[in-house]
C-alpha cells in the first residue's frame, strides 16, 4: 500500500514557524527571568553584609563554574576563609550569577564580556565588578586562609598585594600585582578605571585581557591620576597572601615542588615551612593555574 504525501499549506509552515519561535523565545524568556532573579536574590543578600568599623565590607567573594566546588582540586581551602573570618559574609558565584552581575547593573560591558572566548577572561573581568558593586574581599578558590582579614584590611578603601618577580627584563615583571586576592570598599573608582580599561585593549593575551597584566597596567596609570588623592590604594607586601611565588626565576625548584598546587609532591605543611615559617601570611597562595 502507497502511503500519501503530507503536504502542508504555506499557512501550515508558518503556522509551524512561528510556534517553534514561539518556544524557543519562551525558553529565551525563561532562562532571562532566571538570571535576572538569580543576580536581584544574590544583590539582596549583599545589601546587609556587615562592615564593621572598617570602609571594606565584611564580605568574601569566591567563583566557580558551578556551586560545586572540586575538592580535588581545590580541598577545603574555601573553608578557611569562613573558619577564619567567621563574621564575614560568604558568597560563592557560578557562571550564571555572574552574568547576571553584569547584564543586571553593568549592562553596558555585557556585549564586552559575551565576547571573551574563554572562561578565565569572564572569570577575572567579573571580579573587578564585585569590587565595584559589592566590595569586600574576593580570594581564587587555590588560597587557603591562616589568620582574620581585619589586621591587614584595616582603615585602607582598597587593598591589593605583591608578588616578588624578577625586573623589567623579564615578561614575568608586569605579574607582580596578581588578582587573585584583592579588597575594596565598594565605589572605588580604581575598578572603573580598570573596566574601560578591558574595553579599550587590543591585546590577545589571557592576562593582558582581564588578568594581572591587566590590573598592573591599571594600577600604573591610576597611580598617576588626580583620581588617586581622592581613593588611595595600599599595596600590601609579598609576605601578606603571596610568599610563595610562581615565578619561574624567584623561587627555587624545590620549593616549587612543594608548594605548587600542580606538582604531584605538593606538600601544605612543608610548604609553609619553607616559604612562611614566622606565620606572617594571612594566606597563601598554591597557584593551581586551573585555566
Amino acid at each position: 500500500m502507497s502511503k500519501t504525501p503530507i503536504r502542508l499549506s504555506k499557512t501550515g509552515v508558518v503556522a509551524s514557524v512561528v510556534g517553534s519561535l514561539a518556544l524557543v523565545s519562551l525558553a529565551f524568556n525563561v532562562w532571562l527571568f532566571t538570571v535576572s532573579s538569580t543576580g536581584a536574590k544574590l544583590v539582596s543578600q549583599l545589601s546587609d553584609a556587615p562592615t564593621g568599623s572598617q570602609p571594606i565590607p565584611r564580605i568574601i567573594h569566591q567563583s566557580w563554574k558551578t556551586h560545586d566546588i572540586p575538592k580535588d582540586r581545590f580541598g577545603n581551602w574555601d573553608e578557611t576563609w569562613k573558619l577564619q573570618n567567621p563574621e564575614y559574609k560568604y558568597i560563592l558565584w557560578d557562571d550564571t550569577e555572574n552574568e547576571a552581575l553584569i547584564r543586571n547593573h553593568y549592562p553596558w560591558f555585557l556585549n564586552q564580556y559575551l565576547s571573551y572566548d574563554r572562561g578565565i577572561n569572564r572569570a577575572d573581568a567579573v571580579r573587578v565588578f564585585y569590587m565595584h558593586k559589592f566590595g569586600g574581599v574576593y580570594v581564587d578558590l587555590d588560597i587557603a586562609a591562616y589568620k582574620p582579614l581585619d589586621n591587614l584590611l584595616l582603615d585602607h578603601h582598597l587593598v591589593l598585594a605583591k608578588m616578588e618577580v624578577p625586573g623589567e627584563h623579564s615578561w614575568e615583571h608586569k605579574h607582580e600585582i596578581p588578582n587573585a586576592w584583592m579588597a575594596s570598599r565598594p565605589g572605588h573608582s580604581f575598578w572603573m578605571h580598570c573596566a574601560h580599561l578591558m574595553m579599550s585593549t587590543n591585546s590577545e593575551g589571557t592576562e593582558e585581557k582581564t588578568g594581572p597584566v591587566m590590573i598592573w597596567n591599571a594600577l600604573k596609570t591610576f597611580n598617576t591620576s588626580v583620581a588617586v588623592k581622592t581613593d588611595p590604594i595600599h599595596v600590601a607586601g609579598t609576605e601578606s597572601i603571596y610568599p610563595y611565588s610562581w615565578s619561574f626565576e624567584k623561587t627555587d625548584d624545590a620549593v616549587h615542588r612543594v608548594c605548587s598546587k600542580q606538582r604531584k609532591s605538593f606538600d601544605e605543611t612543608k610548604c609553609r615551612q619553607l616559604v612562611d615559617p614566622d606565620h606572617r601570611a594571612y594566606a597563601i597562595s598554591y597557584w593551581s593555574h586551573t585555566w
